[in-house]
């Protein structure tokens, strides 16, 4: 099978968490026999090329810099019937002409996947993971390509039951929709508990630089300063805060950070730091605003760790509160504050982790893997049919 990536986001030395599931994902329909080509939009920058070829860990990679904001799904407008008429190199041609379909993950590129298989007639289909859906979809429902798009992909995938729903409560679309969870490969991940005096609490989901709370790391700062008010006793914690932006975050903050707890924070971090990270934790605070269903949940619950998570898209359909991670509402500081403290017992801890890598032990990433494959097939079958 050849398939064509769209995508927004991969990794860089900047930002070496940044979509890498994108590149795990193109590896693995390598590994698995298919040839992967991925086309790469992004933001227009003086310091690179409108058009530039790479190959990105043995994968091939065309990139794309285009005019236009970056805060649509239906971004590039204006740019993208130039990039999918005119502009694409012969090179890019060869590969399009010869797929089997085309693959847009995440909102961001479903426009452009749209574009290119009509000039290619080639079949596409559309994978939503997050922000896509819950921050970005209704803006995008005014753009009448945008919409386009959607009716005529061959299928529209999603990474939550929660995200779907959202989807259809903004949509009319009576397409095929489907759930395909992200799931991961446990074996990569070890289960560790580190035997420590104090609670480890790791949070990675970084900040945004417009300071929106979509990955609730300003609801964490607020729930340490009130852990602060709680009789602590004996009880001890370590919290190291990473992601993107989390050191210039800092440098804005650094003087209302409480001393009572310590607090660390690490900045944006590749893969490997992230498994080092989990390793040396027991705590991971996923308090998200929004969420299709995010890999750090998994990640976490595989890797010895007790997940303490706000109820966002589809966190609950994995965690069962008290049994094998916390809930808490979006948002609530209070109720952050109060499940890290009333669960700052190792013991308890350490009992709810076991069960928590028991459960994602049915969440497997070949399932997820095998399921687009098979969608891919379905999709050419159909379109060779129609």
């Amino acid at each position: 099978m050849k398939v064509v990536l769209v995508v927004t986001g991969l990794p860089s030395q900047m930002e070496p968490a940044r979509s890498v599931f994108n590149l795990i994902f193109a590896k693995e329909l390598v590994a698995a026999g298919n040839d992967v080509t991925i086309v790469y939009l992004r933001g227009i920058s003086a310091k690179r090329s409108v058009f530039r070829k790479a190959v990105v860990d043995g994968i091939r990679c065309f990139e794309f810099s285009l005019l236009g904001p970056f805060n649509t799904s239906a971004m590039f407008t204006l740019s993208l019937p130039l990039i999918s008429h005119i502009l694409i190199p012969s090179e890019v041609r060869k590969y399009l002409e010869k797929c089997d379909i085309i693959h847009a993950i995440s909102g961001g590129s479903l426009t452009l996947a749209y574009e290119l298989s009509k000039v290619f007639d080639k079949p596409y289909i559309g994978q939503f993971i997050g922000t896509d859906v819950n921050v970005h979809l209704a803006a995008d429902l005014r753009k009448e390509r945008f919409r386009k798009a959607l009716e005529r992909s061959s299928a529209l995938c999603f990474e939550s039951k929660a995200l779907l729903n959202t989807f259809r409560d903004k949509t009319e679309i009576g397409k095929a929709l489907k759930v395909y969870y992200r799931g991961i490969k446990t074996d990569e991940f070890d289960f560790v508990f580190p035997e420590k005096n104090h609670v480890s609490i790791v949070f990675l989901g970084g900040f945004r630089k417009d300071d929106e709370n979509l990955k609730g790391g300003i609801t964490l700062l607020n729930a340490i300063n009130r852990l602060c008010e709680y009789p602590l006793g004996n009880k001890q914690f370590e919290i190291r805060i990473g992601g993107p932006n989390s050191k210039e975050y800092y440098d804005r903050i650094r003087s209302d950070i409480p001393h009572q707890i310590k607090v660390d924070f690490i900045g944006a971090i590749g893969r490997e730091q992230v498994k080092t990270e989990l390793q040396n934790s027991h705590v991971v605070i996923i308090p998200s605003l929004f969420e299709g269903l995010p890999n750090m949940l998994f990640e976490g619950m595989s890797s010895g760790n007790l997940v303490i998570a706000s109820r966002a898209g589809g966190i609950p359909e994995v965690i069962t509160n008290g049994e094998n991670g916390i809930l808490v509402d979006c948002g609530d500081e209070v109720a952050l504050a109060e499940a890290i403290f009333n669960n700052a017992d190792l013991d308890l801890i350490e009992r709810l982790s076991i069960n928590a890598r028991e459960c994602v032990e049915n969440y497997h990433y070949n399932s997820f893997l095998n399921n687009y494959i098979n969608l891919y097939k379905a999709s050419v079958r159909r379109s060779i049919e129609s």
